[in-house]
């Protein structure tokens, strides 16, 4: 495979839709070829980063920020009445296994 059939198969390989021999012959030739590959490269940032597509309107973007600060604004729930001395009975514990490991025989 030449650089230049290369060239034509760099995107559908990007994406996945190159058949199987197809494939190994775009994968054997970057192998050897430092150019290609660095086409490739520039071709898949090229790809990733490009902001194709309509953006969101202004009042889509204000709901989907409503609804994620009502999503993390979300008061938390009171501790039981049994929780905390809990909470705190095992903290205890912890503690004191964790001495009697450091300070035990």
């Amino acid at each position: 495979m030449t650089c230049d059939e290369l060239q034509g198969d760099l995107v559908a390989y990007h994406f996945g839709e190159v058949p199987a021999a197809g494939r190994e012959a775009v994968e054997s030739h970057l192998v050897s070829c430092p150019t290609c590959v660095q086409r490739f490269v520039a071709l898949k940032r090229e790809i990733e980063l490009a902001e194709v597509g309509p953006r969101p309107s202004v009042s889509a973007r204000a709901r989907l920020k409503a609804a994620a600060l009502a999503e993390v604004a979300k008061p938390l729930r009171p501790w039981a009445w049994w929780e905390r001395p809990l909470a705190f009975g095992m903290a205890s514990a912890a503690v004191f296994v964790a001495i009697a490991f450091v300070y035990g025989p």
